[in-house]
């Protein structure tokens, strides 16, 4: 129990960092090359590809609205 609730905990603080720094990353530049980047980081953390992939998306689509929003 202990070995699954730390790999959970493991899990959300990578999904996580994912969805926070495209939110930072897509204020100041480009989303292509960090999205890159977190797919090396997936294959590096081995992490699984569907919800990291999600996290991204998600961080880079609550950024673009909110710009449009202030648009």
């Amino acid at each position: 129990m202990k070995v699954w609730l730390t790999m959970l905990a493991t899990g959300l603080h990578a999904y996580g960092t994912i969805y926070f720094s495209m939110l930072l990353v897509a204020l100041i530049m480009p989303e292509e090359p960090a999205l890159l980047a977190w797919g090396l980081a997936v294959g590096t953390w081995q992490l699984h590809p569907v919800p990291a992939f999600l996290a991204a998306v998600l961080g880079v689509l609550t950024t673009d609205l909110g710009l449009y929003m202030l648009g």
